[in-house]
């Protein structure tokens, strides 16, 4: 199908307690009504495709809160706002395994799908107009 010939990224997580977090309380602080939320999916590679490591971030208002990083397995939390929703996907296998699989899923199929326009153009300079 065309679609898989296309880049792909990670499913995310939308939707859970960061996901709807504008109008709630979290602790004893309220969460203001306008707030940034980001979701950052990262591929980092290591001679070609020899060694892929998959890193998603969630940040919120410039704060990262949860990370899964495919070297570690797990979400990790990093801030206390992080924390039920780390050990929320922690527990759901079905999405750990899902997001384990990043690596070679989305990574190594947007490395094979976008290395002609990124690592085969390494050497190439732009001149100035």
């Amino acid at each position: 199908p065309p679609h898989e010939r296309g880049l792909r990224i990670p499913q995310g997580l939308g939707g859970g307690r960061l996901g709807r977090a504008a109008g709630c309380r979290v602790g004893r602080s309220a969460v203001p009504e306008d707030f940034v939320f980001q979701f950052k999916g990262l591929c980092y590679f290591t001679n070609g495709t020899e060694r892929v490591r998959s890193v998603n971030r969630y940040i919120y208002n410039r704060e990262e809160v949860v990370r899964f990083d495919s070297d570690v397995g797990e979400y990790r939390a990093l801030t206390p706002l992080g924390r039920p929703e780390a050990e929320s996907w922690n527990g759901q296998k079905d999405l750990l395994e899902r997001t384990r699989a990043e690596a070679d899923t989305v990574c190594r199929h947007n490395y094979e799908t976008g290395k002609g326009f990124t690592w085969q153009r390494r050497g190439e300079r732009c001149r100035p107009t």
